[in-house]
């Protein structure tokens, strides 16, 4: 394949919408709980959007990027990223977000997916983490959007006003 091609979708994306949780499946097995995105709670957790699909299908089009690697996912949410390196063979998960509601969908999400003990959840900033050990892969989609100042958004999506 070159470079100018696309990648074939190997995502296979389907979304079920129940209430407020979405339930996204895809072709390689997972199950990803998430939340609306118009749910009145600042501590809601994303719905997934192109650039986590994006990163989930290169996953699954190159899974040796993720193969028996140590793998770091900052700003994690429901865990999405992580749980996709795991299912191309990744040997564990280090998550963090700040919102400590991601943090229970990433346990949910780990035993809906039969993924328990293969990933570790972390509650808090990236500015004060100090992980105990280097990693061989980080996957982040990290909150780069400017946030007008009077529009109440999520703990973990405002990129303040210079999205940075």
């Amino acid at each position: 394949m070159q470079a100018s091609e696309p990648l074939p979708d190997l995502l296979k994306q389907t979304r079920e919408t129940r209430g407020d949780e979405v339930f996204y499946r895809f072709a390689n097995g997972l199950t990803i709980r998430t939340e609306v995105m118009h749910k009145a709670d600042t501590l809601r957790v994303l719905p997934l959007g192109t650039p986590q699909g994006s990163l989930m299908n290169h996953l699954m089009s190159f899974p040796a990027t993720a193969r028996g690697k140590r793998v770091f996912e900052p700003f994690a949410g429901s865990g999405a990223l992580g749980f996709t390196a795991l299912a191309a063979g990744a040997e564990h998960v280090e998550f963090l977000d700040i919102n400590p509601r991601a943090v229970e969908f990433q346990l949910e999400n780990g035993a809906l997916n039969g993924l328990s003990g293969r990933f570790t959840s972390f509650e808090g900033d990236i500015a004060d983490f100090a992980p105990e050990h280097r990693y061989e892969l980080i996957l982040a989609n990290p909150p780069f959007v400017p946030t007008p100042a009077d529009l109440e958004g999520t703990i973990t999506s405002n990129g303040g006003p210079e999205g940075n």
